[in-house]
């Protein structure tokens, strides 16, 4: 029940915190996220335009996600690892990639 808990509020922070990047233009904020140890990645699926190859994930890479996007599933927040799960938040925006992911840093 924690874990779960503590998933919800992540996720929720997460969001929130993307809502409100979303409307701040031109501004830079790094952001650090402690996540549950079962996670090792967390992608974000943005569809772009004029897609760029530089510093972008593969969706061949990430064969659930490319599933998923493919199903139409609604999703474009996938967290991977032992534990996985997708959400949807309204202002992800990848810029000109179409996937980025990211390592944790406490994932194994």
């Amino acid at each position: 029940m924690l874990m779960r808990l503590s998933c919800r509020n992540s996720k929720s922070k997460l969001s929130s915190d993307i809502e409100y990047a979303s409307v701040q233009f031109g501004s830079y904020t790094n952001i650090a996220y402690t996540v549950p140890k079962q996670l090792s990645e967390v992608c974000f699926y943005g569809p772009s335009d004029t897609e760029s190859n530089i510093n972008c994930s593969s969706m061949q890479d990430y064969p659930l996600i490319k599933d998923s996007i493919d199903d139409n599933a609604g999703k474009n927040v996938f967290f991977l690892g032992k534990s996985s799960g997708a959400m949807f938040i309204q202002s992800v925006d990848t810029g000109l990639c179409r996937l980025k992911c990211f390592k944790t840093k406490s994932g194994s």
